[in-house]
């Protein structure tokens, strides 16, 4: 198992989403990137985060909702 630190990107736009995923992988980084907030829920219930990137509008709900959601399903992000 890797010992590199892993972020969730949630974007709907591809540029922003593209270019932090390149930023972070350069950077040694293990990026997963998305474009809804459903997607980036399957996504954390599939494998935990250290480190999650979330757009504050996504075009299925709020980066704010979505981090609540998170938050109320995953002991790590609770605190």
């Amino acid at each position: 198992m890797s010992s590199r630190a892993s972020i969730l990107v949630a974007d709907d736009e591809v540029e922003i989403r593209e270019g932090l995923e390149l930023l972070l992988e350069s950077e040694g980084y293990r990026v997963s990137s998305v474009d809804t907030g459903q997607a980036a829920l399957a996504r954390v219930d599939e494998q935990p985060f250290d480190l999650l990137l979330l757009d504050v509008s996504l075009p299925d709900r709020n980066g704010l909702e979505l981090l609540r959601e998170i938050r109320q399903k995953t002991p790590a992000f609770r605190s």
